[in-house]
């Protein structure tokens, strides 16, 4: 909802999802175990604050950043732990360097997005890549506020806009208000988690490549040089040799 509403600056004001960030799982398993659910809170909250300087001034970076009921949610507010102890210190450049890694990401996806959600082709409006890193960053704030792990904006709405032939707005904000309902229809959720291993990676494998296509036409849009040619290969065989291993 926050991405398809365009508030002011914040929102591409197009169909861009947001889930779970799992690069985060790990460091934030960690968080936990060395402070508690008030660091983890304190650390996503101040991390947040990356994006959000970053969408105030993406201009200065283009050159770098490219395009290459049923019951309640039971949590409890953790607080914050505002000891800014050795913890904080140790696992806040972790969670500073995931941010940025996330925010290259919502670049990549608020790009691609304006690519594949006109019917003739238009110049990118780096207008709406800054809404979408703010919204990114707004949306790692409110995580942080409370105190769960953060989110990430996804490439996932760009293969399902090219397969639909859907951008409206309108249908990211309904499907923002869908999650929220979800939320509070656990029944519902638990038929969701029910789905067969097998079905979900069915349909992830057909999602991914649909989102390698895309990527590799972001590559080869305005002419495949020798430069787009040498960092695409590297992506690509880092991401193979990860995969074998």
């Amino acid at each position: 909802m926050l991405q398809a509403s365009r508030l002011g600056r914040i929102g591409a004001g197009y169909v861009l999802t947001i889930g779970p960030a799992g690069p985060f799982i790990g460091i934030c398993v960690t968080a936990l175990a060395e402070g508690g659910p008030g660091l983890l809170a304190v650390l996503v909250l101040v991390s947040s604050l990356l994006p959000l300087a970053i969408s105030a001034r993406l201009s200065l970076f283009r050159r770098l950043l490219t395009s290459t009921i049923v019951g309640l949610p039971q949590a409890a507010w953790p607080g914050f732990d505002l000891a800014f102890g050795p913890a904080f210190a140790g696992l806040l450049p972790a969670f500073a360097l995931l941010t940025l890694i996330g925010t290259i990401q919502t670049i990549t996806a608020a790009v691609a997005v304006q690519r594949v959600s006109w019917r003739r082709s238009r110049a990118v409006d780096y207008r709406i890549v800054e809404g979408a890193v703010a919204a990114d960053g707004i949306s790692k704030m409110l995580c942080g506020i409370g105190g769960i792990m953060p989110t990430q904006t996804t490439t996932v709405s760009v293969p399902t806009i090219e397969i639909t032939g859907v951008a409206a707005r309108r249908v990211g904000i309904a499907a923002g208000a869908l999650m929220i309902g979800l939320a509070f229809l656990p029944k519902v959720l638990a038929i969701v988690l029910a789905v067969p291993g097998p079905v979900y990676a069915a349909y992830l494998f057909v999602l991914l490549a649909l989102i390698f296509v895309r990527g590799m036409s972001e590559v080869v849009h305005g002419g495949l040089d020798h430069r787009k040619g040498l960092i695409a290969g590297l992506g690509s065989g880092s991401a193979s040799a990860v995969s074998t291993t």
